[in-house]
């Protein structure tokens, strides 16, 4: 495929993230990225540690990934390596996304004198130290704006008061589904999957906050109540190789499948009979919108953020968080009453249609981008 390059009087806006490995937010950055539109806006995707499965998806696709390459620690010659690319490649916003990124990112801004304006995007968090409420205080003074995606997100940073209200923006995430309905499919055989055998499955970064192995020990309670059914596990992460070892002590090694990162997670979803997310944190996630999206009902969490998203017993099903029994009979219930789930499945798809559609969220991004900009005249629909 052809070099991808600006056009015209495209407003240039950087992505900047730690890497594009596999995970919901570098999913929103590659596909950002892809929607480039000539002469109105061009987006470069820019790496601070490591490409990662989706930046080189979008390299065969022939978008160049800049790359700063971090050494450990604070590596204060990041700013200035920023700086050189913002000027060489005309630069007019940077977009970091999480905290690292949005630390470099602001100190390059004010190398420029501002003449480059920095935003960033909270995907998440777990805990907000007093130390990262320091920090977070004093970037968000030097910035255009800082972008959560959930109403409960921004209710927490309100109630906190240690971010100016006037800084924050709520952008909730969105998913291409014309994308997803346009991805390939995996196959069941090629998988070892028979024609009898349920699958309940999740895409996930496998990192202690996701809690990946509740479903590992939800899969023991199922397989020792007769249910005929295997995990798929899409991801990869710090959590692997504990993840293996909790599988083999179970003896489950014959029905976990542990597919790793993979640029093509869509192609997975289809292979599942029930989406779950055990996560104790989210803002709002990805892998729960294009589940939605693909007619996978899913089993959630019962957490504000996926409160956001689902309504218990109507488009998705809530557990208490860490209650693995709860898990394993909500999942056996839906193994046992087909119907119920696509009923839930149908109801998912069209709440996202309605709610979450990706265009919305991407013209909310351009309106940001645009403020303060000297363009702000420039026609989002072009």
């Amino acid at each position: 495929m052809g070099h991808v390059e600006a056009e015209g009087a495209a407003l240039k806006v950087m992505q900047l993230a730690l890497s594009l490995e596999v995970g919901g937010a570098e999913r929103i950055v590659a596909t950002i990225v892809r929607k480039s539109r000539p002469g109105a806006f061009f987006y470069q995707a820019c790496c601070l540690d490591a490409k990662g499965t989706y930046a080189r998806a979008l390299e065969a696709d022939g978008h160049d990934i800049l790359m700063v390459r971090r050494k450990p620690g604070v590596d204060w010659s990041v700013p200035f390596k920023l700086a050189r690319l913002v000027c060489r490649e005309k630069i007019r916003v940077i977009h970091a996304h999480g905290e690292t990124p949005w630390f470099y990112g602001v100190l390059a801004s004010l190398l420029l004198m501002g003449r480059v304006k920095c935003l960033t995007t909270v995907h998440g968090w777990d805990r907000v130290t007093p130390k990262k409420k320091k920090l977070w205080t004093v970037l968000s003074l030097f910035s255009h704006k800082v972008v959560v995606v959930s109403q409960r997100m921004r209710d927490e940073l309100v109630a906190q008061d240690f971010i100016p209200r006037r800084k924050i923006a709520t952008i909730i995430n969105g998913v291409d589904i014309e994308e997803i309905d346009a991805s390939p499919r995996q196959r069941r055989s090629d998988w070892g999957l028979g024609s009898g055998v349920r699958v309940m499955g999740t895409v996930s970064r496998l990192s202690p906050l996701k809690k990946i192995d509740h479903l590992v020990l939800a899969l023991d309670l199922m397989v020792k109540a007769g249910h005929n059914v295997k995990l798929m596990i899409v991801g990869d992460g710090p959590e692997r190789p504990f993840l293996g070892n909790r599988v083999a002590e179970l003896g489950l090694e014959a029905r976990v499948i542990f597919a790793g990162n993979r640029k093509d997670a869509y192609s997975f979803f289809p292979l599942f009979d029930v989406f779950v997310l055990p996560s104790l944190s989210e803002g709002i996630s990805m892998t729960i919108l294009e589940a939605m999206t693909q007619g996978v009902p899913v089993v959630a969490a019962d957490i504000k953020g996926n409160r956001e998203i689902i309504t218990h017993n109507n488009n998705g099903i809530f557990y208490t968080p860490g209650d693995v029994a709860a898990l394993a009979q909500s999942l056996g219930n839906l193994f046992e009453h087909p119907g119920y789930g696509i009923k839930i499945a149908s109801r998912a798809r069209k709440r996202v249609e309605s709610d979450f559609s990706f265009e919305r969220m991407l013209v909310e991004y351009e309106r940001l981008y645009l403020s303060g900009s000297g363009s702000e005249k420039q026609n989002l629909s072009d």
